[in-house]
């Protein structure tokens, strides 16, 4: 059978299953003679069939093939852990029988009735693999939730499994909350002592913060559901698309190049700076995991073009639908606004800005400053008291939407000295209309 990427592109229709090779529980036997007859009336039809292997099964998927000559418009590919030959994604085949089909319902006019309807109305099913929560209110969980988004709207079923990196920024809302949104949310508890560890200005294996832990629940959704489409949030998590199935489609959203993130960051200005960063080799492992590389900007798909088939890489970058504010009126003093999530560097920057805000003295005298999100919670620990106290920001906290905040500011500032990615806080400041500076 000739190998395709897409479905339709070489006039064959391709009927596909992924079933358990134990004919006690799987429609095998009335698949087989379902296909057989439809493949005496249509000599368009192929059958892509794969399954892992039974210890206890007598039944020879490829002795029925071979009696009746059907080993040229078949292929039978079985495994023991995971499915890793597959000649097309799920979501390109033009029929994809479910393991859990009734073997009743299996027949040649069951066959031609799917294919004649598109499959359309066969269920999909969507992994979110991710090591930050989906709830916070952060750049890179802002990200995730309009990924998420998008799936349900796409008509997925999505199951997000979160690997319990930062659980000391999530609070029990935000877990009750991803319980009722998704149709599946699973937890996993860090075990290995190495996730999360990096000395300062060094590099690390790219798969050194993924625990053996995240692999082994990422194989147990893989053994219970035949999914379409598998995302993993950074590259530092794509090792879980070993464990996923070769007619997943895996999509590796990358967020920004991580080479050397690191050194680079130091070489900025960064007092320290011992985050995830890893080598060219890494980035490239991981997009050759990937069937699918999203670049956020144009410049770092470039970056990734040289690491994969630049077919594989594109670019979708984070455009928000803008949202109208009523802007404050003009009052005796600028109100400059800082609104950011805490995550060390936000700190960072922003207590610089600070420190320059407060030497300039006519900076005083007509201007304000405001800051709000999470960043406020935890900027004391970064920044001199004196200087709070001398700057005396209004510190608004966090608040329900991000419209609440802009609302009170004149210009929105996001100081940075640098630092990888694209700027989420940014984007969604102009989203609301906001001057930006």
């Amino acid at each position: 059978m000739t190998e395709r990427t897409d479905s339709g592109g070489d006039g064959l229709r391709v009927i596909a299953a992924d079933l358990p090779l134990d004919t006690s529980q799987s429609p095998i036997e009335p698949l087989l003679s379902a296909f057989r007859k439809l493949a005496s009336q249509r000599d368009d039809v192929r059958l892509v069939l794969t399954g892992k292997r039974c210890p206890d099964e007598i039944f020879s998927v490829y002795n029925e093939l071979d009696r009746h000559a059907l080993t040229e418009r078949a292929r039978f590919l079985p495994y023991y852990t995971r499915c890793e030959r597959f000649p097309v994604k799920k979501p390109d085949c033009d029929v994809w029988l479910s393991r859990h089909t009734p073997g009743s319902v299996i027949d040649a006019g069951y066959l031609q009735r799917r294919l004649e309807s598109g499959d359309a109305d066969r269920p999909k099913y969507a992994m979110f693999f991710t090591s930050f929560h989906p709830g916070k209110q952060e750049g890179n969980s802002t990200l995730m939730r309009r990924w998420l988004e998008h799936l349900k709207s796409a008509g997925y079923i999505v199951h997000v499994v979160y690997y319990m990196y930062d659980i000391g920024a999530v609070n029990a809302d935000m877990r009750r909350k991803a319980l009722y949104e998704y149709d599946l949310y699973k937890e996993v508890a860090v075990v290995s002592k190495l996730t999360g560890a990096n000395y300062n200005g060094l590099n690390v294996h790219v798969d050194d913060w993924c625990g053996p832990e995240a692999m082994d629940a990422v194989t147990e959704l893989c053994d219970r559901f035949e999914y379409d489409i598998a995302i993993t949030n950074y590259p530092w998590m794509s090792a879980v698309f070993d464990r996923v199935h070769d007619y997943t489609r895996k999509v590796l959203l990358t967020h920004d190049s991580f080479v050397d993130r690191n050194r680079r960051m130091l070489e900025q200005g960064y007092p320290e700076s011992g985050w995830m960063s890893i080598g060219q080799e890494g980035e490239r492992i991981a997009c050759e995991r990937s069937d699918v590389v999203v670049a956020m900007q144009e410049h770092e798909a470039e970056g990734f073009r040289t690491l994969v088939d630049p077919e594989r890489v594109r670019v979708i970058g984070p455009i928000f639908e803008p949202v109208e504010i009523s802007h404050p009126q003009r009052g005796t003093k600028l109100r400059i606004g800082y609104f950011g999530s805490s995550n060390w560097v936000n700190e960072q920057n922003l207590g610089a800005y600070l420190k320059c805000w407060a030497n300039d003295e006519e900076l005083r005298e007509k201007s304000e400053i405001l800051i709000g999100g999470g960043v406020c919670e935890t900027l004391k620990d970064f920044v001199p008291a004196s200087l709070l106290a001398n700057v005396a920001p209004q510190m608004i906290g966090r608040v329900d939407q991000p419209a609440d905040f802009f609302a009170r500011c004149d210009l929105i500032i996001n100081p940075e000295r640098g630092g990888p990615g694209i700027k989420i806080k940014t984007l969604e400041a102009m989203a609301h209309g906001c001057a930006v500076l």
